[in-house]
């Protein structure tokens, strides 16, 4: 359009028309080349225009269109795009790599190859600075010299460049893309984040990574739980993303790439030839997968070695724990060693599997391809697998924090199953998915995130999931007991509250325990009361148990008592023990203390208190270096007539 009323467009054998009511109309005009492409047209005002041919040849009109000139550039290859920069320079470029340039208006052209694309768009914001987008290029080309050499830039866009006159440009191309520069710098940003992205990792609600694998593109950041993403500059492409805490994260791809600065910065690992999926049981000692490898690590992930090298190429690994462990592969393989040695499971009939996932020793599942994506169970080691008929297609296994919450999905069909109680009962959460569901990654249980084979991010939100919420926690003493009372806003699966005490703030045992409300949205409020309280400060803290055994603590809550009431043998702690143990009780005045041990027959072992004890809060380690194995009880009397047992469980 060459003012709010004027237009051309030009197009495949000799198509030209032409509108002069803002495109309400169009008349068609015949230059005289039925059989040839108009690939492009350009118009430097009202009457200077060019077309370039599909045989290498521009048209050329002085007066509007009323006549057109034919101009030989030198080349028969087909010419996609044009600029004419003023009156004297133009410049085309198209099919193999060709670019035509002249200063004289047409008269002479200097020709050359030096494109690394065959050109689809070109703009030149002078006489001898210019840019060019074409192909499946994943740069931008720029030129400073007339178009005689070109470099890549940062950027991609395949079909369409636009500069303007304040620095502003914007190319675009396949599957959505969008790309912006500012201020006429090469810092060309893309807008629209459609990559085909490979993984997803959120380190909690807010902060997380997406990455691709695709040159080009990398690893992207966000700080907003999505809203927005900055790509990390200097990161490596991948296909895998695995973070152990806020800090220390890793990279799959050609290499395993590790950062120990939340992303900002990464670097190469020795050891590999690169992974496709990163598995670690603590910070230390992890294992990746990549093409026919397994491979080991046991200092964080800064040196790999190779496990074992094998013909079929490796998808997925996963161990229960430090010694016990699979891999999926066209066979699947364990280990019941860490990987000292793996066997090839060939009497398990379940060919080219996918994914594998353990909840315990003997519980675990697994997808295959036969024919379809299957999911299949196991509840004794591997033994045997039953396949789980509710699951129509399987592909992969992602986990929330509870470890028997988590999700199937297929990958064309874009269905996904959930499960919350590890394979009991499903639900189908597909929704409108995409087609293609690929990865998928939740930092806490009702918010996750999936990248799909469309470039998209998706948001997993169960509003349905109300986390105990608490509202206040209070103690307060009376009558020389100590009443603790707490108060919940909403619950959610609720199995109830332990009442746990410390004199330290360090070592905690078990006082008590009150029953949830299950699943509420009303206020709740509890109580628990204290009989044993000292002279001084105890501490309180509430460890709030979920019927999946997930657990979380409230905060501490200080006591300060002014009496004491009773002798009291407090649970020792640590119990289980291994080597030693410490003993704790109340004396609330001086009185002769007498505490032994006995084995499970009723057989004194060793008195490891016989004296007076003057009052207070008393503690005694116990050791055990020459004791076997086994359960033994902990006996308080005094020359008052108090006594108690606590049952204490060696393990050695």
């Amino acid at each position: 359009m060459l003012n709010d009323t004027l237009g051309w467009v030009c197009g495949l054998r000799g198509t030209l028309l032409k509108t002069t009511d803002a495109g309400v109309n169009w008349q068609s005009v015949d230059i005289g080349y039925p059989n040839i492409s108009y690939w492009a047209i350009d118009f430097l005002d009202e009457k200077l225009g060019v077309i370039t041919l599909g045989n290498g040849s521009i048209l050329k009109t002085t007066d509007g269109g009323e006549n057109w000139t034919t101009i030989q550039t030198g080349t028969t290859n087909a010419l996609y795009c044009l600029d004419i920069i003023d009156s004297l320079h133009i410049v085309a470029a198209g099919a193999w790599y060709q670019v035509a340039y002249t200063s004289d208006g047409g008269t002479t052209w200097i020709l050359n190859n030096e494109l690394p694309f065959d050109a689809n768009a070109i703009q030149f914001t002078d006489t001898s600075t210019g840019y060019a987008v074409g192909g499946e290029s994943t740069q931008i080309s720029k030129t400073t010299n007339n178009g005689a050499n070109w470099f890549g830039i940062d950027g991609g866009g395949e079909w369409g460049i636009q500069l303007l006159q304040d620095g502003t440009g914007y190319t675009v191309g396949q599957n959505v893309k969008i790309y912006k520069r500012t201020n006429g710098l090469e810092n060309w940003k893309k807008l629209i984040l459609n990559e085909d992205w490979s993984d997803v990792f959120f380190i909690n609600e807010n902060k997380g990574f997406i990455i691709s694998g695709n040159l080009g593109s990398g690893l992207y950041k966000t700080e907003d739980g999505g809203i927005s993403y900055e790509k990390v500059d200097g990161a490596p492409i991948g296909h895998d993303l695995l973070f152990l805490d806020s800090l220390t994260g890793f990279i799959g791809g050609n290499k395993i790439y590790k950062t120990t600065n939340g992303g900002i910065t990464w670097y190469t690992t020795t050891g590999s030839a690169g992974a496709v999926k990163i598995f670690f049981v603590n910070k230390t000692l992890g294992w990746a997968v990549g093409g026919g490898n397994i491979y080991k690590t046991t200092d964080g992930g800064e040196n790999w070695f190779t496990q074992i090298q094998a013909t079929d190429g490796f998808t997925s690994i996963f161990f229960v724990d430090s010694l016990n462990g699979w891999a999926t592969s066209r066979y699947i393989w364990q280990t019941t060693n860490g990987g000292g040695n793996w066997i090839q499971r060939a009497d398990v009939q379940l060919y080219f599997s996918r994914d594998i996932y353990f909840t315990s020793i003997d519980t675990g599942f697994v997808t295959v391809d036969l024919g379809g994506h299957d999911l299949y169970k196991t509840t004794n080691g591997g033994v045997s697998w039953q396949r789980e008929t509710r699951i129509e297609t399987a592909y992969s296994i992602h986990t929330f924090p509870n470890k028997y919450h988590w999700i199937s999905n297929g990958w064309s069909t874009g269905q996904v199953w959930e499960t919350i109680n590890n394979g009991i009962n499903w639900t189908e959460i597909s929704g409108n998915l995409p087609a293609i569901f690929g990865q998928f990654h939740a930092p806490i249980e009702y918010i996750g995130f999936a990248v799909s084979g469309y470039g998209l991010v998706l948001r997993y939100e169960d509003t349905s999931y109300v986390p105990v919420e608490l509202i206040s926690f209070k103690g307060k003493i009376e009558n020389e007991k100590i009443t603790l009372s707490w108060q919940t806003a909403s619950e959610l699966n609720n199995r109830g509250f332990q009442i746990e005490k410390s004199f330290d703030k360090e070592n905690w045992f078990s006082i008590g325990f009150i029953e949830g409300k299950g699943t509420s949205t009303k206020i709740n409020n509890y109580s628990f009361t204290d009989n044993n309280i000292i002279t001084g400060a105890q501490y309180y803290r509430l460890r709030q148990v979920d019927h999946n055994e997930q657990h979380k603590f409230s905060d501490i809550l200080e006591v300060i008592g002014n009496s004491m009431v009773t002798f009291q043998l407090y649970p020792s702690y640590p119990n289980p023990f291994n080597s030693s143990t410490v003993i704790l009780y109340q004396v609330p005045h001086t009185s002769f203390i007498n505490i032994s041990l006995y084995n499970i027959t009723g057989e004194k072992i060793i008195e490891i208190v016989n004296e007076e004890k003057s009052q207070g809060l008393h503690k005694e380690l116990f050791q055990s270096s020459l004791l076997p194995s086994g359960i033994y009880f902990v006996r308080m009397t005094t020359n008052s007539g108090f006594y108690s047992v606590n049952k204490i469980t060696l393990i050695k």
